[in-house]
């Protein structure tokens, strides 16, 4: 039997046969009845007015044995949140996954320096995942080095430097994602990013699996 495919971040979406998806939880909406979860305030949907009620629920939903981690959460100085309320949002997120002991699922447009900043004062114990990855190889090098993991989505397919940048890290720093894109083919990422590097693609999946299992994922029997 062929080894399941992670899907580390989906916002729900349609099931995937011989797949093990990783559904993303904003603040007010049900947690999954099974399968592993991450919640997290975006910082598209940053809102003072109700951001003590957010990230209770954040915090709530962190506590849950089947979180994987909080997120996605994060920084992006292309959207219309003021950045000082992304900024707040952020470090309370930062705050709830070291009380839980959960690694930090990140959006991240614009706002490397930031970022990097932030985990090296946090000095987490837990790894922090960039979600979206879409920058070359030398920003894939340096954030791996500053203690990043790095998750890819369909765009990998078509696009050779996001390619060149899979290839260019670890393959225990990367994972692989559809983030539920219109006709997103999980099967065919796949395929690109094993390609890419040269491996079997349920070699790819093996590690893929076990790079889950490094955040604290249970993998479900038989898969």
């Amino acid at each position: 039997m062929a080894t399941a495919l992670l899907d580390l971040h989906v916002h729900g979406g349609r099931a995937r046969p011989h797949a093990l998806a990783v559904r993303n939880v904003p603040p007010g909406e049900a947690l999954p009845a099974d399968g592993p979860f991450t919640a997290g305030l975006h910082p598209w949907r940053v809102d003072m007015a109700r951001l003590a009620d957010d990230l209770a629920a954040v915090a709530a939903a962190a506590r849950h044995p089947r979180c994987l981690a909080v997120g996605e959460c994060g920084l992006d100085h292309r959207c219309a949140t003021p950045r000082a309320a992304q900024q707040r949002a952020f470090a309370a997120q930062v705050e709830i996954a070291r009380g839980a002991d959960l690694p930090l699922l990140i959006h991240c447009v614009h706002a490397w320096p930031e970022i990097v900043a932030a985990r090296q004062a946090a000095a987490p114990g837990r790894p922090w995942v960039i979600h979206g990855f879409r920058g070359g190889p030398v920003l894939a090098r340096d954030l791996v080095r500053h203690g990043f993991m790095l998750s890819f989505g369909p765009a990998l397919i078509a696009s050779s430097p996001l390619r060149r940048a899979f290839a260019a890290i670890p393959p225990e720093s990367a994972f692989l994602e559809t983030d539920d894109v219109p006709d997103a083919d999980l099967a065919a990422l796949y395929r690109a990013a094993a390609e890419g590097r040269g491996i079997a693609v349920d070699a790819l999946a093996r590690q893929m699996l076990a790079n889950f299992a490094r955040l604290g994922g249970r993998i479900p029997p038989g898969q």
